[in-house]
């Protein structure tokens, strides 16, 4: 497999080395991921699926609030691994790893690109020093969908020479283009 920028191969399991109190924990929100390529590299995006709460949701709740910075995920944040340089919603990105930060809003979502992989937060723990490692952050739209969708899921739909990677959950579907750097 193709390499990552930071020495991790393509292939190399999401969450690998998590601890016994944390691998209890993502038993309601289990790991996953999806790989797919842009303009011929290769992306992954690792992530925890945590389950939506169909009686009275999630997404504008107090445990996700509109307007608080989210770390797109249950017991971990969304991390998106990139073997060449991409452009995220327009937000230009090295190769490497990231966390994929998101901002809900009832009309659009904030996507917030951040390079510090070791540490992570969302709400007000999100702070002046994870806010100085971010790469960048841009609105993309949101659209209110008829299936309903009870864990987090990302889906990649190739459109090449680009993907759009697919935010789902709750009955919410957010775009996020990606393309070549």
């Amino acid at each position: 497999p193709a390499p990552l920028a930071a020495g991790v191969p393509a292939d190399t399991p999401c969450g690998a080395g998590r601890g016994s109190s944390e691998a209890a924990a993502a038993a309601d929100s289990p790991p996953d991921s999806v790989s797919f390529r842009v303009g011929g590299y290769s992306v992954k995006v690792c992530y925890s699926r945590p389950l939506a709460r169909r009686t009275q949701g999630m997404i504008g709740s107090s445990d996700l609030p509109y307007g608080l910075i989210w770390r797109t995920g249950g017991h971990a944040p969304a991390v998106i691994h990139t073997t060449a340089p991409v452009m995220i919603a327009g937000i230009a990105v090295p190769p490497g790893s990231y966390l994929l930060y998101t901002v809900p809003g009832q009309n659009e979502w904030e996507v917030v690109v951040n390079r510090s992989t070791g540490r992570w937060a969302d709400g007000a723990g999100y702070d002046a020093v994870l806010r100085s490692q971010e790469v960048g952050r841009t609105f993309v739209p949101i659209e209110q969908v008829n299936q309903y969708v009870e864990r987090l899921t990302f889906r990649p739909l190739p459109a090449a020479p680009h993907t759009i990677l697919f935010l789902e959950w709750e009955r919410v579907q957010v775009a996020i283009p990606i393309s070549p750097g």
